[in-house]
């Protein structure tokens, strides 16, 4: 994976050059570095959103960088008064965390106008940033082992004894559940507790989900909490795995991006500018056929094929089925507990 120092210069130098923002010419200071999360998030920067915009502003100069939002925000607090990025990519919990940091300035219409286009109810609640790619975060299983699950209690089933795979270092197993106890993300102690009632059908911890998708696949472990998105990716490519939107809910997973404060005027509308390409149709469908993560743009075209798989989130299905946006900040300033909790129940 490329660091800062290897970032990649896409189209142009980065001198002084003019850049064109809604028909109008201004000095471009530096390169506008934009951090994005790695793999295919990368490369769909890359390959879309750079083109489009070096096409419509040919003396901008776009440094794309790639990042965690977890390895990125502590070094953005500390830098928040200077910061190296003008802008970039983040997902729930960083997000919310940040806004209430202050880290985020918001965005002007005139410099995103596609932003009026999107759904606005996949939008961050707090106002900042931009909704761009979405997922359900609900139970992805192998339909060579298991009827496709409906609910959240269906986890516990005896027969799934050592046969429910679960993350480590991820929540919204616990939100999710609360949820569907009757409660919110303010007592994910009450998930825990119903959780370790039923710890014997947990059958493997992992960190990340290409392993538990794998395990999955290969019939080690038949089902598990995952992301929608992710799953629907790993059916596309073969495995044997499909996904479950469990009625009680599921959790909304998203890309959002976000503007920092504290950015040069000019460098702050140059990124705004570029942010704009990924609220595009072209760019949220190339999310949807590449990674299988859903566009927020309303516009976008979702295949026949893409629309019958489940971890896909069409306009029909947020008719008829819940998306749980939660306070993605209360759980974030509380992983440190939430982690210890698990530890000390489930493990």
């Amino acid at each position: 994976m490329m660091n800062r120092r290897q970032a990649l210069a896409l189209g142009g130098s980065a001198v002084v050059a003019p850049a064109l923002i809604g028909g109008r010419a201004f000095a471009q200071a530096a390169a506008v570095e934009i951090g994005t999360f790695a793999g295919g998030n990368f490369d769909i920067v890359r390959d879309v959103a750079v083109p489009a915009f070096k096409k419509e502003n040919p003396g901008a100069t776009i440094n794309v960088v790639m990042r965690t939002a977890a390895d990125h925000y502590p070094k953005l607090l500390v830098t928040r008064d200077k910061p190296r990025e003008a802008g970039g990519m983040w997902n729930d919990t960083f997000s919310a965390l940040g806004s209430k940091a202050g880290l985020f300035a918001p965005f002007d219409p005139a410099l995103v106008p596609e932003q009026k286009r999107l759904n606005q109810d996949l939008q961050p609640k707090n106002g900042l940033g931009i909704a761009v790619a979405v997922q359900p975060y609900g139970i992805a299983y192998n339909p060579k082992y298991v009827e496709k699950p409906k609910s959240w209690f269906d986890l516990f089933n005896p027969k799934y004894a050592g046969r429910v795979g679960m993350h480590y270092n991820f929540w919204d197993q616990y939100v999710a559940l609360a949820y569907a106890l009757g409660k919110d993300e303010r007592s994910i102690d009450a998930a825990i507790d119903e959780w370790a009632k039923h710890k014997a059908n947990i059958g493997s911890w992992t960190t990340n989900f290409t392993t538990l998708q794998e395990q999955i696949d290969k019939g080690d472990i038949w089902l598990g909490p995952n992301w929608g998105g992710f799953t629907t990716a790993a059916q596309r490519a073969g495995a044997s795995i499909a996904f479950a939107w469990p009625e009680e809910g599921a959790t909304q997973q998203t890309i959002i991006a976000h503007v920092n404060a504290n950015v040069d005027p000019a460098v702050n509308k140059v990124a705004q500018s570029f942010l704009n390409t990924w609220l595009t149709t072209d760019f949220q469908e190339a999310y949807l056929n590449r990674m299988s993560l859903s566009p927020s743009n309303p516009n976008a075209v979702i295949s026949p094929e893409m629309a019958a798989l489940e971890g896909v989130v069409t306009p029909e299905r947020l008719r008829t089925r819940r998306l749980i946006q939660y306070d993605y900040a209360l759980v974030g300033n509380n992983l440190a507990d939430i982690r210890k909790r698990i530890e000390e129940r489930l493990r």
